[in-house]
């Protein structure tokens, strides 16, 4: 029950069955963060296999090419972070996979994926401190046993050790190779034609080391230095590959001269393949039949910049540019097809796409491919409202600000474009903030930030018309709303340069983070300021009359307040003290009452809790709020692991005034001897008032980085609820349908029912019970 005193008339007047509603998700816009640490395998007939982390380190990815398009997998996700993949093909093409995963802070567990040829089996070969596995390497021996080398840090001491780990009958039996060393950067493991592996190995102890390992007639690891002369700094990278001889050849950073090197240390060769500084430490290694040595790499090495290939003959280098992209070519791994021809798997960056790609050569070009899904992360701040037909029309951000998107619906298909886009322009320009309102005759309103100017943008004949509203200030975040007759009126933050210069306040707010209205009479914008300190998250509300309201969090004051503007003034009022607010959203009901749904952690609190009405609250949740007369009633509506995790919530009312919320519950930190689960996913949440309490429920999980941290909700004239989200890479849309026809029948009714159990939800989505 609720902590004050409301008249509540509940009316109850039908009840339908939990079979007659699906929740229905599209993916709107998908996005992409993948290609991190990639490993290259080909296969018999030539096609590449290859193993890498996708989704900002949160899943071990697979994809493999059959000569006319990709196949792509997730083989595992982990809700902390995956760090290296090493892939290997077996005799019958089937792909192993060794990565590291790091779940259990301070634990990191060395693994391995099999495929049988329908599913992938998962196992934990070994366990070491936080920085184990920061490099590993897989090879399969001549029996078609597969077997890891990997770095391992002792939970001791905090030391590092080579470890090499045979599978032996279906188990893995770990070997120490080399122990006891300050650092350790990088490792590769290789058979010979008789099945020996060897090892590079890179380390720091009393000295730095580049040093091979081989095991002996009498499995014992003999060692060889590869460059005696060489100084390696800690942080370089080497790799190994043996040629028809099963002699060893090295590509390594010896960083303290900037170069790139080549050894043959059976050939006494030690050379520089880059003789100019080289700012990049990504390279990979393959000899072919004729002894040829190819080297792919990634820098700056003075005749410019991208993936460099190197051809050495025995004589020289021949050295040529396979993908010019400015930024491409990090994180690769190269390999030979049956003709000898170079192979190279790498991540591009190239105005932050953060693409997973692939170079073949072909005769004396290169085909690059774009392994799917391409493009930049896309669908933070989610701004989604419903036009007279229900169909959905969003916007949101790519993740590296350099365009807002707009996505409408029209029957089955979704129209998206670029509202606006830096891309062509030099880094620098950035976008924040979009908010939509639909207008009369469905016509969109668009406010956002463009390089620190609030902008308001029109859709007119499918063109859209742009103004500047304060070209004096530096917005910083903006709210649009529009009254009863399509006036914008915005809320906005902006830098203020009146602020002197001995302000007290923090150094990010040195220049007055102050809060703002502007609205638009005829042609022309007028602006006033509401507020100083150091504002974030303003929203802004109309009211019966039109007279706007904003609600805002200053975190100077650690105070959440609310401003009502009142016969030409604003009235400034707490809502909430000692707070930091990480997500705000408000509306006004029909009597013009706000209604204010926030994330926030409380400040300057005893045991992490306080006490209010006798009720214990936690330090981090989601809170709803409302305005009875001069007072602020505020109430607790659930535990939130992660307030950093919701960084835009929304809320909104049905028919009979009754709040509907959406919030993103953040990362939870596993502790120390937990197991990561299916339960540990981020999750995407509904809360609603049901007229006696509040409820709530998952709609859907994930483990990516950043999932459900932004959510949009809407309801339509049955109050059916429709929603956007960020998924951690994209964009998704959900609707909740009932499947028997139209399910709300008669005034203040109430519908009852739960999602499909495949969705992993139980919850009771559309309640229509009268507050007053």
């Amino acid at each position: 029950m609720r902590k004050f005193s409301i008249a509540l008339v509940l009316i109850l007047l039908l009840a339908v069955s939990a079979s007659a509603l699906d929740l229905n998700i599209e993916t709107v816009d998908e996005g992409s963060v993948q290609g991190y640490h990639s490993s290259l395998a080909i296969d018999h007939d030539g096609n590449p296999h290859i193993s890498f982390i996708g989704e900002s380190h949160q899943s071990l990815k697979y994809a493999c090419f059959d000569g006319n398009e990709w196949t792509v997998e997730t083989v595992f996700e982990s809700f902390d972070s995956i760090e290296d993949t090493s892939i290997a093909l077996n005799s019958a093409g089937l792909p192993r996979i060794a990565f590291t995963n790091k779940c259990n802070y301070p634990d990191t567990y060395i693994m391995y994926a099999s495929f049988n040829g329908s599913t992938w089996d998962i196992a934990s070969v070994d366990q070491g401190n936080y920085s184990s596995g920061r490099d590993i390497s897989l090879a399969i021996d001549s029996s078609g046993d597969p077997a890891i080398a990997y770095i391992l840090q002792n939970t001791s001491d905090s030391y590092y050790t080579l470890k090499y780990a045979q599978m032996v009958n279906g188990s893995w039996v770990p070997d120490t190779v080399h122990a006891d060393d300050y650092m350790a950067t990088s490792c590769s493991l290789v058979f010979s034609s008789a099945g020996v592996p060897y090892i590079c190995y890179a380390y720091r102890n009393q000295g730095v080391e580049l040093d091979y390992f081989w095991l002996d007639n009498e499995d014992t690891w003999q060692q060889e230095s590869v460059d005696p002369e060489a100084l390696y700094p800690g942080g370089f990278t080497a790799s190994m590959a043996l040629d028809s001889n099963d002699r060893p050849h090295f590509v390594y950073n010896e960083n303290n001269a900037g170069l790139l090197k080549y050894s043959y240390p059976y050939g006494d060769v030690h050379a520089a393949i880059v003789t100019e500084p080289w700012n990049y430490g990504y390279s990979s290694i393959a000899v072919d039949g004729n002894g040829n040595v190819n080297v792919a790499y990634c820098g700056y090495d003075g005749s410019g910049s991208g993936l460099k290939y190197a051809l050495y003959d025995g004589e020289s280098w021949d050295i040529t540019v396979a993908d010019s992209s400015e930024n491409s070519g990090s994180y690769l791994a190269l390999a030979l097809d049956q003709a000898g021809q170079p192979c190279i798997s790498y991540h591009d960056h190239d105005s932050q796409a953060f693409d997973l790609k692939y170079a073949s050569k072909n005769s004396e070009s290169w085909d690059i491919q774009t392994v799917p899904p391409a493009g930049a992360s896309r669908g933070q701040y989610p701004d989604m409202e419903l036009d007279s037909q229900r169909e959905p029309h969003m916007v949101y951000m790519n993740n590296n600000d350099r365009a807002i998107r707009y996505a409408s619906k029209n029957g089955e298909e979704w129209n998206i474009s670029d509202l606006a886009s830096f891309e062509e322009l030099p880094l620098g320009n950035y976008f924040r903030s979009p908010s939509l309102v639909m207008g009369e005759g469905d016509i969109p309103h668009v406010s956002f930030a463009s390089n620190d100017v609030l902008t308001y943008v029109v859709r007119s004949a499918d063109v859209w018309e742009f103004e500047t509203v304060s070209p004096d200030l530096d917005t910083q975040e903006c709210d649009l709303i529009l009254d009863g007759f399509g006036r914008p009126h915005i809320s906005f933050t902006a830098y203020d340069y009146g602020l002197p210069s001995n302000s007290v306040m923090s150094p990010s707010a040195s220049l007055g983070r102050d809060l703002f209205y502007g609205t638009k009479e005829g042609t022309d914008w007028s602006v006033e300021k509401i507020d100083d300190g150091e504002i974030y998250k303003s929203r802004i509300a109309l009211d019966v009359e039109g007279s706007p309201s904003v609600c805002y969090f200053d975190n100077i004051a650690d105070e959440l307040r609310y401003a009502a503007r009142v016969e030409g003034s604003w009235d400034i009022a707490i809502v909430s003290s000692d707070v930091y607010v990480y997500a705000l959203s408000m509306t006004d009901d029909e009597s013009g009452i706000p209604h204010v749904a926030f994330v926030a952690r409380n400040e300057g609190l005893v045991n992490n809790s306080l006490e209010d009405s006798g009720t214990i609250i936690s330090s981090s949740g989601l809170f709803y709020g409302t305005l009875y007369g001069d007072q602020w009633i505020i109430e607790k509506i659930d535990d939130i692991d992660s307030g950093y995790g919701a960084r835009q919530v929304s809320i909104v009312l049905d028919s009979y005034g009754n709040p509907h919320i959406t919030y993103g519950t953040g990362t939870t930190e596993l502790q120390v001897g937990d197991v990561e689960t299916p339960e540990d996913k981020i999750e995407l949440k509904y809360g609603w008032f049901d007229g006696d309490s509040w409820n709530t429920a998952i709609v859907t999980e994930d483990y990516l980085g950043g999932f459900a941290m932004y959510t949009s909700l809407a309801l339509d004239e049955n109050d059916l609820s429709h929603l956007a989200y960020f998924t951690g890479t994209g964009v998704n849309y959900a609707t909740l349908v009932p499947s028997d026809g139209d399910a709300r029948t008669g005034g203040g009714g109430c519908n009852v029912g739960t999602f499909p159990s495949a969705f992993g939800l139980l919850m009771v989505p559309l309640l229509y019970l009268l507050r007053r």
